[in-house]
């Protein structure tokens, strides 16, 4: 099943806005579940599957600066190859 554009980016910003927070893609599904090591945001977390650890099944991700910076990067190209003349 496909993960729509808004969910891989919602799940990028959580995972960019504290060092505590994961987010893991399920290969097969689809679904994203989220994580914070946060106390205040226990209401965000999901209940993840026993196997997550599982690099077959599932994408973890906690993003780092350097992440951000590349990602940022590689959008940026991307847009402006679009949006100026060749």
């Amino acid at each position: 099943m496909p993960t729509s554009f808004s969910e891989i980016l919602l799940s990028f910003e959580f995972v960019s806005s504290d060092a505590s927070h994961q987010a893991f893609l399920c290969k097969q599904t689809g679904k994203i579940y989220l994580r914070s090591d946060l106390s205040e945001l226990d209401e965000l977390n999901d209940e993840l599957p026993d196997d997550v650890e599982d690099d077959e099944k599932y994408v973890a991700k906690a993003f780092t600066r350097a992440d951000q910076t590349r990602v940022r990067v590689h959008f940026a190209l991307a847009i402006s190859s679009r949006l100026l003349p060749p």
